[in-house]
């Protein structure tokens, strides 16, 4: 398999990040140590902590369960990034990791869905998600970025950069407002 630079691709995603905005974490760190920043953020209402620690948690299974790169113990859980801005008004918290390009469509087109969904309709698809019967060999139950939009009460943007012939990158990122 051919390795893509991370490092690389995190500076992307980096770059793309607006002026504005403050870095919790600039340089890649190990999770515990995200994790830790996301969970004092102290000066926040414990509502707007629990909707970003919720999706961090559901990007970051995204990236381990879903990355075409992979790494660690039998090269079981992907490689990629996680990123936490805080804005004047918003955490706006981006993943990103690489994708094999026959599943972009597939991301794109739920994330769509996702983004057109009422409050009402995305609780009614995440029922019948849940209802669904879920295959043995599937990474997971097809319910994080419905849970994502849920909880952070805005769309889930899916920018894809084409790496080669057989790779993207996907980058995926959600805003959740100071004020909700």
């Amino acid at each position: 398999m051919i390795e893509y630079d991370v490092d690389e691709l995190y500076q992307k995603v980096i770059e793309r990040v607006t002026p504005e905005g403050k870095l919790l974490k600039v340089e890649m760190v190990g999770l515990g140590d995200v994790t830790e920043n996301v969970l004092h953020l102290e000066w926040e209402k414990n509502n707007i902590r629990k909707k970003v620690f919720a999706v961090f948690v559901e990007l970051t299974q995204n990236v381990i369960h879903h990355s075409a790169q992979l790494t660690g113990f039998k090269q079981q859980a992907g490689t990629g990034v996680i990123v936490i801005i805080e804005k004047k008004n918003a955490y706006e918290i981006i993943s990103g990791n690489v994708i094999e390009n026959n599943k972009v469509q597939n991301v794109v087109n739920k994330c769509e869905q996702i983004n057109i969904s009422s409050a009402d309709q995305l609780k009614s698809l995440y029922r019948e998600q849940r209802k669904k019967t879920v295959p043995l060999d599937a990474k997971g139950s097809g319910l994080g970025l419905i849970d994502i939009a849920r909880k952070s009460g805005n769309a889930v943007k899916a920018t894809i950069e084409k790496i080669d012939g057989n790779m993207s990158f996907l980058e995926l990122s959600v805003t959740i407002n100071k004020d909700a």
